[in-house]
């Protein structure tokens, strides 16, 4: 029997255990890819609160305390595609992404990753060149998931911007889940898969999260995938 003075944050966890069902429910029902990404980014943020909730409960009800978070970074290889000729691929470049695990069982994940230029275009009309454009990849919100200790996996819904140095162009903006599981898009081969932290020891850390979206603000409707992999420096035991 829960203490009394802890019966009022059950019960708040009994909600959002609720919403959750339900918007599974309304994850099954989805009709499109954006109807898609959006639900799960709600479920992702649901488990989130709920982790923390739960961490609240515990300290209420005298459960010993949260284990340390842990801390780690990841030499990171990024690519992304698009389904625009003009720059059908960005990447790959290297950036240094940071990942917090946390809560109880490590189930919560804060992902950092920093403004990453993904090369530069040039620009022509016709067949003369006239200036040249740099991509430059920002999170605008989000980079906040889980952590799925049994088998591993990952996923982080996360607000990014492609910044356009060219004059003229407002940024790029997408929504997409990044995860380790696998995700379907317009764009050849039409699947790409992710890939679990692992922990065998030739390749202990090594992790691939990939995603699928479609462009809004310059370029709208443009389709854009990517890749994002390496090693992570420390992960969940």
């Amino acid at each position: 029997m829960a203490k009394s003075q802890c019966l009022p944050i059950l019960d708040e966890i009994s909600d959002i255990q609720s919403d959750i069902v339900t918007l599974q429910e309304d994850l099954a029902a989805a009709e499109s890819p954006q109807e898609t990404n959006e639900i799960t980014k709600k479920i992702i943020k649901l488990r989130v609160d709920l982790a923390k909730k739960q961490a609240e409960f515990d300290a209420c009800e005298g459960i010993p305390p949260l284990p340390t978070p842990i801390q780690a970074s990841m030499a990171s290889r990024i690519i992304m595609a698009t389904s625009d000729p003009r720059f059908p691929t960005l990447g790959p470049v290297s950036s240094t992404l940071t990942f917090t695990f946390s809560q109880t069982d490590f189930s919560v994940v804060a992902m950092g990753f920093p403004p990453t230029d993904l090369g530069t275009l040039t620009i022509t009309i016709g067949p003369i060149p006239i200036g040249s454009n740099t991509i430059t990849a920002r999170v605008m919100s989000g980079g906040q998931g889980t952590y799925t200790r049994a088998d591993n996996s990952l996923s982080i819904p996360t607000d990014f911007s492609l910044h356009h140095s060219a004059v003229g162009l407002s940024e790029s903006t997408f929504s997409m889940t990044l995860t380790t599981g696998t995700v379907t898009t317009s764009l050849p081969p039409g699947t790409l898969m992710g890939s679990p932290i692992s922990r065998a020891a030739a390749s202990a850390g090594r992790v691939a999260l990939v995603g699928a979206s479609v462009l809004t603000g310059s370029f709208a409707g443009t389709a854009v995938t990517a890749i994002i992999s390496g090693t992570l420096t420390a992960f969940p035991p």
